[in-house]
């Protein structure tokens, strides 16, 4: 019964919860990039024009408190970065003015930096994108991917696309990376683990250099320019993944806008800075949806061990509830994996309090089978099976 009632709890908040309102950066920034880890927003880079004249080397957080001039990135070449996070690890690629083939990682835990291997030279400092899949980091430019091995601390080359891009930007649905920026409006998806490329509906026209996020099995793209130093947008348009459809989000920014940092924070949506319509930086936060805030609800009893619970029901269709405790604050993520060992969903990555704890993991997008979810707070990790039945 104890159980029943903080599911209902849990209900109740997702219902009722808002927005958080974000104050605006610190000071003009476009063309950065940002992550979300824990309960802080960090944004990395960017400049004040499209020119790439004036950078900055900087990372501003954002905390309970509003935005920190937080610390210095190790370089200089931070125009036009592409981020990508696995746990408390923030990946930055590229930049301008010699950043075309620098891989560096950012220790969020520890506030340090680590130069990686560096890239085959794809001759961009911009205009890349990156994501973390799977032990992997796979780095898009124009048609070309190159996949990054954490273990190895080595690069491979991927199947390439026979298609042009300008700027591109993706988001990560289900393991696969959906791209926009081709030329003449295409819209592509990525398989890492079979390393295909399917074409998808186009975008009703061309944009690159926007802002995309999939927020509840559907991606939407914010802003963007017509091309590089071209004109902007100021309104959002949204795919829908079950229909392969684009249309009219009917969602818009203040202005147009391009260039953005874009982030999921607290499971809603928001872009960050950008160019404006003459090329200039500005500095404005704005929330564009909400998602399904993440069913996550504490017991009040104090535990006294790290504990991962069986989940129940179990098999289950399409929900269950998954429970585990943590004696001390601890950085916790908790993953989803097929029996293939492919990551199918993340749960959980951020700082928890000592607690015991209830997550809905939801596989509505999921077919039949077995599959595994796995919880590292500290050093503590273990892993069980669990069982979808349609």
């Amino acid at each position: 019964m104890k159980n029943l009632l903080l599911l209902g709890i849990v209900v109740l908040l997702s219902v009722t919860a808002l927005p958080q309102t974000i104050p605006n950066l610190l000071t003009a920034i476009g063309v950065g990039s940002a992550e979300a880890w824990g309960d802080s927003i960090y944004h990395f880079g960017g400049g004040t024009s499209w020119s790439g004249s004036t950078r900055f080397a900087t990372i501003y957080k954002y905390d309970s408190t509003g935005w920190h001039d937080y610390t210095s990135m190790p370089d200089n070449d931070v125009w036009g970065i592409s981020t990508t996070i696995k746990g408390d690890s923030v990946f930055v690629y590229g930049g301008y003015a010699f950043g075309n083939n620098k891989l560096r990682m950012y220790d969020l835990a520890n506030n340090t930096w680590q130069y990686l291997a560096n890239s085959p030279n794809i001759s961009a400092t911009y205009g890349h994108t990156i994501e973390y899949i799977n032990g992997f980091v796979y780095l898009f430019f124009n048609g070309n991917v190159y996949k990054y091995n954490l273990s190895t601390n080595s690069w491979s080359q991927a199947t390439s696309l026979s298609a042009n891009a300008t700027w591109l930007f993706s988001t990560v649905y289900q393991g696969e990376v959906y791209l926009v920026g081709w030329t003449n409006a295409k819209f592509y998806k990525y398989n890492p683990v079979t390393d295909n490329w399917t074409q998808l509906a186009d975008l009703p026209y061309f944009v690159t250099g926007g802002a995309l996020k999939c927020v509840d099995d559907k991606i939407y793209n914010v802003g963007g320019s017509s091309g590089p130093g071209a004109g902007t947008f100021n309104n959002t348009l949204v795919y829908d993944i079950a229909t392969n459809q684009w249309s009219d989000a009917n969602i818009f920014i203040s202005a147009n806008r391009a260039y953005m940092a874009d982030v999921i924070y607290k499971n809603n949506f928001y872009v960050i800075g950008g160019l404006d319509a003459n090329g200039n930086a500005v500095n404005n936060v704005e929330f564009i949806v909400a998602g399904t805030p993440s069913a996550v609800e504490t017991e009040s009893d104090i535990p006294n061990d790290f504990e991962l619970s069986q989940n129940f029901p179990n098999p289950f269709n399409p929900s269950t509830i998954i429970k585990f405790s943590i004696p001390n604050e601890e950085f916790v993520t908790l993953q989803v994996y097929n029996s293939l060992g492919e990551e199918v969903a993340e749960l959980l990555n951020e700082v928890k309090p000592m607690g015991n704890y209830l997550v809905t993991f939801n596989a509505s997008q999921l077919t039949s089978g077995v599959y595994f979810y796995k919880i590292s707070a500290g050093n503590f990790v273990e892993t069980k099976k669990m069982i979808l039945l349609r």
